[in-house]
């Protein structure tokens, strides 16, 4: 490679000729005195002397610059090797540059060098481009382009970062950031141009733009609250779903959650709270969670998860904090409701256990009071009292059939239910319950679905939340019982999250009444909760509609404001119909006497003893046994008939519904009558799923068992259990 700037060489061959001569004058001079002899006074002698002397400070003075010439002949040599090195080293960087560089007259532009990097960029040997202009190779396809270079370079002397496009031997384009200087190379003067390719840094760009659109867009659109922190809690982003308003968001930048409480009126320990929290991912420099409790200016609690990430720079120091928010409020309310049902649960079976035991004693009452009561005819007194007994039994009874429905321990039927005509059938029977001074609004769409369940317990359902709502109302109002059908995906849908897909049956009781507080309404459906007085409720109402509802795969919900009423929400799955089922069986006789051979099984002794003694009266020869495994050992043992079976379904060992398996095998053609107070899961479903004569429910009169015996005695022709 030549040299870029050219200097010229310096001849010192004139000074060393000068010194040679003065030398040989003085030597001259000096001979010249010697033969003029010894008159020293004659002028010839005296001028010879001065010529000496001249000549000796002519030769002192040559002398010094000599070494003068001599020390700058050192420099120039010196500097002569560091242009050498400079050159080397320029070559080797040009050389192996990873850009494009080249040198080209500022004239015309034309090539006199290029490296391998502007070959290979442009597809052109180093024969086809030395020697050529820009112009005779096409590469500046942009009309003017180099004249912007050349204009910048006869202006300041440089270019700096100017972008231009070059046009390829094949005729593809690059784009070029142009870096250039004005320098002489071998006398003429050239631009030296170094050119960075940045397509590649464009399309990085644009990579990176796109990739921020995306991001920022995937921020906004995100539900969860984010914002990033600088290390003085002061915020650097807000997202959208963290504030919605956007010149809050604005205002917000470079603040901190002390100037929002301050701007909004909140309550600053909001504020140090969250700082606390920042400064802590900070300090420990790790990820710190919390769950907060959040109170909008309006009023409503909201529950979050804040999450706060430090963000580390180069050095290893925290530079940010990423805060994410995850609003959980629907996660609570769902695990209040899970914890509401795992309660009631476990309070339904300890009522159902009470239940089970209330009735076998209130069975044995019953019994025998029916049972002695004609023989106290001719005493009123004694009379009175065993109606009284009656009485309270009944009301006793009434009290176990709502535990029993709040624990899911009572059987009961599972049949497609006409919600429209079971409700409006008691429709009458409402104005009644809820007085003159409250009016009741029904309303029902003309095509309705049914639901599995019974109609007997939705009527108890309504009942008792008519009764709650004409309390609700004691100086008047409005009663409405609206039934509409809603899907999964409709209006609700936070309380839909633990419904059944699929289409439901909706019935909204709501009542114009004194409403509910919030802690009145979060224990609503709590047993044994009441708010009215001493002696004027059990508590168990609506503990037993929410049992009810939640044993057909419903839900309920209860929506209340103080001093604007209640509204109860019922989800029930609907169905379609089947067919009605027809009974098959003919009862011929109703009298309750017989002869026949009954196997009455029970293991509360008061209740085998009565039940036994009942059938006894009527005329039947009873079999006793205190055990499943009792019953089969006599039933495979007995040589006479047994024409029915009478049996406890709940009883330690061998229940009632094996028992009934294992018999249908030894006795084919066996009527059975099934009772009990209360029933475990398996066994509420299959009593669920017998015809209605072959379950009597505890406690139950003398003539009721009486009846139901007598019937299934006389069925022309014998069922088969549905086992």
């Amino acid at each position: 490679m030549d040299e870029i700037s050219d200097q010229p060489p310096h001849n010192l061959s004139a000074s060393l000729d000068l010194l040679s001569q003065v030398d040989e004058l003085h030597s001259a001079l000096e001979q010249l005195e010697r033969e003029s002899g010894t008159d020293a006074e004659t002028p010839t002698a005296d001028l010879l002397r001065h010529a000496a002397r001249a000549c000796q400070t002519l030769e002192s003075g040559v002398r010094t610059f000599g070494a003068q010439i001599d020390a700058l002949r050192g420099q120039l040599a010196a500097e002569e090797e560091l242009r050498k090195n400079a050159d080397e080293r320029f070559k080797l960087a040009y050389e192996n540059s990873p850009f494009s560089m080249a040198i080209a007259t500022l004239s015309e532009g034309r090539f006199r060098d290029v490296n391998p990097v502007f070959l290979n960029n442009l597809g052109y040997t180093r024969e086809e481009v030395i020697g050529k202009t820009s112009a005779e190779l096409g590469i500046f396809p942009e009309t003017g382009g180099r004249s912007f270079l050349v204009d910048a370079l006869r202006k300041d002397g440089r270019a700096d970062a100017l972008e231009l496009s070059a046009r390829k031997k094949d005729g593809s384009l690059r784009r070029g950031r142009i870096y250039a200087r004005v320098v002489t190379y071998n006398g003429e003067a050239c631009i030296l141009s170094l050119t960075q390719n940045v397509d590649e840094i464009h399309r990085a760009e644009q990579e990176a733009m796109r990739l921020r659109q995306f991001y920022e867009q995937l921020l906004q659109d995100l539900p969860a609250q984010i914002a990033i922190f600088d290390t003085q809690c002061r915020y650097l982003y807000i997202s959208p779903s963290t504030v919605k308003n956007a010149q809050t968001r604005e205002w917000l930048l470079n603040r901190t959650d002390f100037d929002y409480c301050e701007l909004r009126g909140i309550d600053r320990s909001l504020a140090a709270r969250r700082a606390a929290w920042i400064n802590a991912a900070i300090a420990k420099g790790e990820i710190v969670s919390q769950e907060e409790r959040f109170v909008s200016s309006d009023g409503e609690i909201r529950y979050y998860i804040r999450t706060f990430t430090p963000i580390f720079d180069y050095t290893g120091h925290v530079k940010h904090v990423i805060a994410y928010g995850h609003d959980i409020t629907e996660y609570k309310h769902l695990e209040d409701q899970l914890r509401h049902a795992q309660k009631m649960e476990a309070i339904g079976r300890l009522a159902g256990g009470v239940a089970h035991d209330f009735n076998n004693l209130l069975t044995a009452m019953m019994g025998i009071a029916e049972y002695i009561l004609p023989q106290a005819e001719e005493s009123p007194t004694l009379a009175a009292g065993i109606a009284e007994i009656q009485s309270t039994a009944r009301r006793a009874a009434e009290l176990t059939r709502q535990l029993l429905a709040f624990s899911r321990r009572q059987p009961s039927k599972h049949v497609p239910v006409d919600i429209a005509q079971t409700i409006g059938a008691i429709g009458s029977m409402l104005r009644r319950i809820i007085g003159e001074t409250v009016s009741l609004r029904m309303s029902f769409p003309q095509e309705l679905p049914r639901f599995m369940g019974d109609p007997g317990q939705l009527e108890q359902i309504i009942m008792n939340l008519a009764v709650n709502a004409r309390d609700a109302m004691p100086h008047g109002g409005e009663l409405s019982i609206l039934i509409s059908v809603v899907s999964h995906d409709d209006d609700r849908p936070l309380e839909h999250a633990l419904l059944r897909p699929g289409d439901h049956v909706r019935i909204v009781v709501r009542d114009t009444g004194v409403g509910m507080d919030d802690d009145t309404k979060r224990r609503v459906f709590e047993p044994f909760f009441t708010t009215k007085g001493e002696g004027k409720g059990t508590g168990l109402g609506l503990s037993t509609v929410y049992a009810i509802v939640e044993r057909w795969g419903g839900r309920v919900y209860v929506e209340s404001i103080e001093g604007a009423g209640t509204g109860f929400y019922i989800y029930l799955p609907a169905v379609e119909a089947p067919a009605e089922r027809i009974e098959a069986a003919r009862i011929v006789a109703t009298q309750t006497q017989g002869s026949e051979t009954v196997l009455v099984v029970e293991d509360e002794t008061t209740v085998r003893e009565v039940v036994s003694r009942i059938l006894r009266h009527c005329g039947y020869t009873v079999l006793e046994a205190a055990s499943g495994e009792e019953a089969f050992t006599l039933a495979k043992h007995y040589t006479g008939p047994i024409d029915m079976l009478v049996s406890d379904m709940v009883m330690p060992g061998m229940s009632g519904r094996e028992l009934a398996e294992l018999l249908e095998t030894h006795r084919p053609g066996l009527r059975m009558l099934f009772m009990s107070g209360h029933c475990e899961d398996e066994d509420a479903e299959f009593v669920s799923e017998l015809e209605s004569p072959r379950f009597i429910q505890k406690p139950f009169t003398a003539t009721e068992l009486a009846s139901k015996v007598r019937e299934l005695l006389d069925v022309v022709e014998p069922q088969r259990s549905d086992i």
